[in-house]
């Protein structure tokens, strides 16, 4: 089973990136959001979306989050208390 990693708007499409590689489509961004709605992930920035999975290695001090391969995900000064909050009652209810 493939498993979602990340999100990324791209002008007009949407980067979609999963652990079977990444692909490009034609999708707005809050679209994508709406579609994800219950999916254990959060928006980082106001142009990436990361999987809970992604978030096991966050490093809030740098504001960025290391993806698999190497991708530098940001996570914006506005977002960072939510991505925090986020993990932890994340990590809480599936203990």
């Amino acid at each position: 089973m493939i498993s979602l990693i990340a999100l990324k708007a791209e002008d007009h499409y949407l980067r979609i990136t999963t652990d079977g590689g990444s692909a490009l489509i034609l999708m707005k961004f809050d679209d994508a959001l709406t579609t994800l709605n219950g999916y254990p992930g959060i928006q980082t920035h106001r142009s990436w979306w990361l999987a809970y999975s992604q978030l096991q290695h966050l490093k809030i001090i740098t504001f960025s989050v290391s993806l698999q391969d190497g991708t530098k995900v940001p996570i914006s000064r506005r977002r960072k208390k939510a991505v925090q909050l986020f993990v932890e009652e994340f990590k809480a209810s599936n203990i």
